[in-house]
């Protein structure tokens, strides 16, 4: 085995300024300045003593290095087409910096279009837009649209969304989520409630989601610069 995956030539053009991308992405401002290979190095005196922090970091790698054949179909591995993750564990786990230094990465690696946004935001902008609102902008048209074509979504809080009696909010965030999985858009999920209980917001959530969402779970024990 090569150590290519471990190894790579910097080629980014560092007269880009990353930070105004992250912001156009959604990024959270705290966030912005935390790359992967920071994160990784951070978490080295962890992971001589706990085995789940291997998992998550060599997670965070091989999700990265195989991002191509989650994006386009690849003979050498046909069933990640499509494919995100579930991130799930307690509040301050570091779901969501975790998810933020994957989706930088992505883009500094590949040029990959990346978002993030809530899912209570969506849910909200989605409602703006059904009702043409007058407080709509472009900037909420533009996120919107974003949030459904970028090759990787971050879909952070999910279960904790605010919604209606008749789950309406709920059901048409799940087709969302199944529309880009078919689209071979990956989304990273993020969640404080395991994929298994998922069942309460539709009874074939679980199922699709062990498929699309593989759960990598944080809980546990709290990444550095967790929220």
């Amino acid at each position: 085995m090569t150590n290519q995956a471990m190894t790579r030539i910097d080629i980014r053009d560092h007269s880009i300024d990353y930070n105004l991308r992250w912001e156009y992405a959604g990024i959270p401002s705290w966030y912005r300045g935390i790359s992967l290979d920071q994160m990784i190095r951070s978490l080295e005196g962890l992971t001589a003593k706990h085995s789940h922090a291997r998992r998550v970091i060599s997670w965070a790698q091989t999700f990265v290095d195989t991002f191509p054949a989650r994006r386009r179909f690849d003979l050498a591995n046909p069933k990640l087409i499509g494919v995100g993750a579930a991130l799930v564990g307690t509040e301050g786990a570091g779901k969501t910096a975790l998810a933020c230094a994957v989706l930088m990465e992505i883009h500094k690696r590949y040029d990959a279009s990346i978002c993030y946004i809530t899912a209570d935001n969506l849910i909200k902008l989605g409602q703006l837009i059904k009702k043409n609102a007058e407080e709509l902008t472009e900037w909420h048209r533009r996120h919107y649209t974003r949030a459904h074509q970028v090759s990787l979504l971050a879909l952070d809080g999910f279960g904790e969304e605010e919604h209606s009696a008749s789950n309406k909010e709920l059901a048409w965030l799940i087709s969302f989520l199944r529309r880009r999985y078919n689209a071979h858009r990956p989304t990273l999920v993020i969640s404080q409630h395991p994929i298994h209980t998922w069942g309460e917001y539709s009874s074939s959530l679980p199922k699709f989601a062990e498929t699309a969402f593989p759960q990598v779970s944080l809980a546990g024990w709290v990444l550095p610069y967790a929220s």
